[in-house]
């Protein structure tokens, strides 16, 4: 393999992104809106961590693990649901 080809090479295909992101870049890296991750947050359903006073990171992989994990299909239609 050459050396252009190992370059492009990465853990999971996301190079460019650290390994720990701050909630709005988290928001970014899995197209959620910052309010979102921090209701993930909140629900437990990803763990914050707090490396100093004042700043919350989040572990992209464990965002990939929820995210791909999601089990809520979209509802068809405008919204509405049908009974």
């Amino acid at each position: 393999m050459s050396s252009k080809n190992l370059s492009n090479v990465s853990d999971s295909g996301n190079g460019h992104w650290p390994r720990f992101l701050s909630v709005e870049r988290a928001g970014q890296y899995s197209c959620l809106s910052p309010s979102s991750i921090r209701r993930l947050l909140s629900s437990g359903r990803l763990t914050a961590l707090r490396p100093c006073r004042g700043r919350v990171l989040v572990d992209r992989h464990q965002l990939d693990v929820v995210v791909s994990g999601s089990s809520n299909a979209p509802r068809s239609g405008r919204g509405i649901r049908k009974r």
